[in-house]
């Protein structure tokens, strides 16, 4: 059976499971389960729950974007699963958890009419999470990243201040 086109499909946490799911192993798939599980333990727990909404609408309502706020805020949660489980979680799972996790809060969002989450918006909150994830999980990420950044020919202009990024429901990475 060939795999759905996301983009095609409502962000739900279904259809990004299937669409994911259609492309690894079965013993994959579980590892993935569980951590998501756990992450919707957390995600949704009743306490967690109602911080995360409130932050989330802090967050949304001082002009960070929806997508950098979401992605911000599940790679944390992704990350604290990491940390409780004290590094047994597979590194491999992390993203693909994540990234059901973020098609959870979109389809939670947009079906409460909380707010809008376009595919616009779960492409960057994915890319956010993704890379965040990455930068703790792997200590050579950054190094290996700015390796990949193309050389300039011309000297680099003198750096801007840059925006304060959004620190997310659960306050800035550890």
């Amino acid at each position: 059976m060939a795999a759905t086109n996301p983009s095609s499909t409502p962000i739900t946490e279904a259809a990004m499971e299937k669409y994911m799911f259609a492309k690894i192993s079965p013993a994959s798939q579980s590892i993935i389960t569980r951590v998501y599980l756990a992450g919707m333990k957390l995600l949704f727990s009743s306490q967690m729950h109602s911080q995360l909404l409130q932050e989330f609408q802090q967050q949304v309502q001082q002009g960070h974007a929806i997508g950098d706020v979401l992605g911000t805020d599940i790679a944390h949660i992704v990350l604290i699963l990491y940390q409780e489980s004290k590094g047994t979680m597979p590194k491999g799972a992390m993203i693909p958890a994540g990234t059901l996790l973020l098609a959870k809060a979109t389809e939670f969002l947009n079906e409460s009419k909380l707010d809008q989450v376009t595919s616009s918006d779960f492409a960057d909150a994915v890319r956010i999470m993704s890379t965040a994830i990455q930068a703790k999980a792997d200590p050579n990420f950054a190094q290996r990243m700015g390796a990949a950044q193309p050389q300039a020919a011309q000297p680099t202009p003198p750096a801007q201040p840059m925006q304060q990024p959004p620190q997310g429901l659960l306050g800035a990475p550890q």
